[in-house]
């Protein structure tokens, strides 16, 4: 609910229909494939590259407080043997997450508004390589 919340206050909504409608444009939906250059490929590699790097630049505070619940479980098994920690695991980690979630909230709010008008740049770098695409 709060992320749902968070996109729509961001204007997430509207980036979604202008990046469908923008799609459209680049894509016809009748049409097999859109008319190709010898730089599209790059762009296209360039336009996932990117959006891996923003992925994981998004989830590695969350991997990394995971790592760090389980680095400390570890570390609790080592101390007390007779504790079983595989027991605890999964609320150990419950427990981070939710501890972490509201700090983590703050960071995703600005990167979210860098990532929604990185889409609308990556639309306009489609439209000016496919030739039979409209501006």
């Amino acid at each position: 609910m709060l992320g749902v919340a968070l996109f729509a206050s961001s204007g997430g909504l509207e980036v979604v229909a202008d990046s469908l409608y923008r799609s459209w444009r680049i894509w016809p939906p009748l049409a097999a494939l859109p008319a190709m250059t010898a730089a599209t490929p790059d762009l296209l590699l360039g336009l996932l590259d990117g959006m891996l790097r923003q992925a994981l630049r998004l989830v590695a505070p969350v991997m990394l407080a995971m790592l760090l619940a389980d680095v400390s479980l570890i570390l609790v098994g080592r101390v007390a043997p007779g504790l079983r920690i595989d027991n605890q695991a999964l609320a150990v980690r419950n427990l981070a997450f939710y501890l972490f979630l509201p700090l983590y909230a703050a960071f995703l709010l600005f990167y979210m508004r860098q990532d929604m008008t990185q889409l609308r740049l990556g639309l306009d770098a489609l439209s000016a390589v496919l030739p039979g695409a409209a501006p």
